[in-house]
């Protein structure tokens, strides 16, 4: 029986495929927007993005307000109020943020702070119960989770609510053939964990399972070629819209014990969130397959198609499906080791990060979270 009790929001609007960034004029109009701020950093200013987003923009009523090539991965309060003084000299009226991880995150308190024309350090105590100012994502495939998503990490802070969604995702090869294959590694890993925790919930949600499903359907069938070559024009363009679609799922879902230690142990260690949770999800997929749950067989028809779903007796479904996810995980094992000890994550921090977990997120207990590090880390 399809559940009828659920709630479900999507706000960004995403153009995926030829000539996306071409869009983005009619996308800004339509916001009633025509100066953005463009965000970017010097790695992806270097490779020319920059050039190829501006040349996008030229037979159009758009005029850039400023562009910033020297975003940083963190994002501090010195570089938010700097962006932030920077929109309001310039006149700006949206905001472009043209790659992942801290160019996105800035970007998001960045626009946090021009639209509740407050402080950066004041906006966590703040709900935010209106519209921000226009603002659009231009992903390259070096994805860390969230910027995509109804969320924004700044500093040590994490901020949710259904007003941080971006206005519109554009997803273009020109700009996704860039990363490298361990960002892609970790993009691919991170979108994976959001989607299976997104519909492995006990109150399943019809069309959040539909986001989740997507996203792991572009993972299986791109990932082992897009990791290999991550020029890959078609790969890296269907990896980023894995994360713009795992991002959704997770924005309307409890946050998964994959993500929330992976997110204690990344703030920690500056390790990479996709490469912790890789390894995690081993071995809470592992946990889960022997569960009175178990593995929503659902995910077999996601990730091999309906042949293969039809053909495969109903009794061993889950147990296929696990197979199929763990196949996506190894996919991984060049850049990503198979245990938290391979991160050289030292034993003695495990109970630290189950406690720092268990008090972000109360879903589980503490001993949940050290049970699941306590494998990971020894690879049982």
């Amino acid at each position: 029986m399809i559940p009828y009790n659920f709630t479900f929001l999507s706000h960004p609007k995403i153009c995926s495929g030829l000539k996306a960034l071409e869009h983005i004029p009619f996308e800004l109009e339509s916001l009633n927007a025509r100066k953005p701020l463009v965000i970017t950093s010097n790695r992806w200013d270097k490779k020319g993005l920059s050039k190829t987003l501006i040349k996008a923009l030229y037979d159009s009523n758009i005029i850039i307000g400023a562009l910033f090539t020297n975003a940083p991965f963190y994002p501090s309060v010195t570089i938010i109020n700097e962006l932030s003084q920077l929109y309001r000299d310039r006149g700006c009226d949206s905001i472009i943020a043209l790659g992942c991880g801290g160019v996105a995150y800035i970007a998001k308190a960045v626009n946090m702070v021009v639209s509740l024309k407050t402080d950066i350090l004041q906006c966590a105590d703040i709900t935010i119960t209106s519209p921000l100012k226009p603002m659009i994502i231009v992903p390259t495939a070096d994805c860390q989770g969230g910027e995509m998503a109804a969320i924004a990490y700044y500093e040590r802070f994490e901020k949710q609510s259904d007003f941080l969604y971006p206005d519109v995702i554009v997803i273009d090869s020109r700009i996704t053939r860039h990363a490298n294959s361990q960002e892609v590694a970790n993009s691919a890993l991170t979108a994976l964990a959001h989607a299976i925790e997104a519909c492995g919930i006990d109150a399943p949600n019809p069309i959040n399972d539909a986001y989740a499903h997507t996203a792991l359907q572009f993972i299986y069938q791109y990932l082992q070629r897009t990791i290999k070559r991550p020029s890959y024009k078609d790969g890296s363009v269907a990896i980023v819209n894995a994360a713009a679609c795992a991002d959704t799922a997770f924005s309307n879902a409890p946050q998964g014990i994959v993500h929330v230690l992976a997110q204690v142990i990344a703030l920690d260690t500056n390790l990479q969130a996709g490469m912790v949770m890789g390894i995690l999800l081993r071995y809470y997929l592992a946990d889960k397959l022997h569960t009175k749950g178990g593995i929503r067989p659902e995910l077999l028809l996601a990730l091999a198609g309906i042949d293969t779903y039809a053909k495969t007796p109903e009794k061993e479904r889950q147990k296929t499906a696990y197979e199929y996810l763990i196949q996506c995980i190894d996919t991984t094992r060049e850049f990503v080791p198979a245990t938290l000890k391979g991160l050289n994550i030292p034993r003695y921090k495990l109970k630290e990060y189950a406690r720092l977990a268990a008090t972000k997120n109360k879903q589980y207990k503490e001993s949940a979270y050290m049970e699941l590090l306590e494998k990971a880390w020894e690879g049982k």
